[in-house]
């Protein structure tokens, strides 16, 4: 069980204090955010052993893929682009399933009123744990990116304005994780909503095949869904040496922004909403 995320007596017995002696209340709150990520970072190394299978699971699962799909073989021309899609799905899993099964973890065993004792939003505290997930992701990622670029002989061109698009998936993923989140607290089966959503992500994101080959009907869908609108900023940056003046005339870069901060802020105002009405009604019965 995840220890609760309420603060210590001594630690509001600090902030009062930092308080009378005129400390800006920022302060206070970026002490109490960086408490949790602290204690998120302890929880995930006292969990390395399951770190390290999700790791294998991932690394093993991409090229295992891409021989099925080649009946047998792996086709070079097919690589680059479906493992730069593939790239973002260890950010959604890893985001998604474990931030809603840590809130149900809160939510069953009690603990999640006690976040209200903290004079700090308890939405502001999950977003650090968000962060912790989002690292941990980031650093599969990269591994296997790194790995799988090496033992199947492809090259992902590391460009500066790829920055850029990649920055925005991540706050894609973000959104995602609180709008499933959100969902979480009022709907008690949420992990077959987030396995049902992370399946429909990953078939039609671009990682199977890429997004071009899809019927135009399939492509519509596809970019309504998190990641495929990151992932094919990102491609075109990255594998067509596009600028980020051309994808902005084209729309491609306007549009994801637009749909970042539109996912974002739905997940914010739906995690809000449900964090609400969870209390009203009352957690423990």
């Amino acid at each position: 069980m995840r220890p609760t995320t309420s603060l210590s007596s001594q630690e509001i017995h600090a902030i009062k204090k930092s308080a009378r002696k005129g400390n800006p209340r920022f302060v206070s709150a970026a002490r109490a955010l960086l408490n949790e990520m602290q204690k998120s970072l302890w929880l995930l190394w006292r969990h390395r052993a399951v770190l390290l299978t999700e790791f294998v699971a991932l690394v093993i699962f991409y090229p295992l893929l891409q021989f099925l799909i080649g009946n047998g073989g792996i086709e070079q021309a097919r690589v680059l682009p479906t493992l730069l899609a593939f790239l973002a799905y260890p950010l959604l899993f890893v985001t998604t399933f474990k931030f809603v099964g840590d809130l149900r973890e809160e939510v069953n065993g009690g603990t999640f009123e006690h976040m209200h004792l903290s004079p700090f939003a308890p939405v502001a505290l999950f977003v650090s744990r968000l962060v912790v997930l989002m690292l941990e992701g980031v650093v599969i990622t990269t591994i296997i990116g790194v790995l799988m670029s090496w033992v199947l002989r492809v090259h992902i061109p590391l460009r500066l304005a790829g920055a850029l698009p990649a920055a925005l998936t991540i706050v894609d993923i973000i959104g995602f994780a609180l709008l499933l989140g959100g969902l979480a607290l009022a709907l008690p089966q949420t992990g077959v909503i987030v396995s049902l959503f992370n399946g429909l992500i990953f078939l039609l994101n671009g990682t199977l095949i890429p997004l071009a080959w899809y019927p135009t009907w399939i492509q519509a869908l596809a970019r309504f869904l998190p990641t495929t609108l990151g992932i094919q900023a990102t491609d075109k940056v990255v594998l067509q040496q596009q600028s980020l003046a051309a994808i902005w005339a084209d729309g491609t870069l306007p549009w994801l922004i637009v749909y970042t901060v539109g996912l974002l802020a739905l997940g914010w105002l739906v995690f809000l909403l449900n964090d609400r009405r969870t209390l009203r009604r009352g957690i423990s019965h």
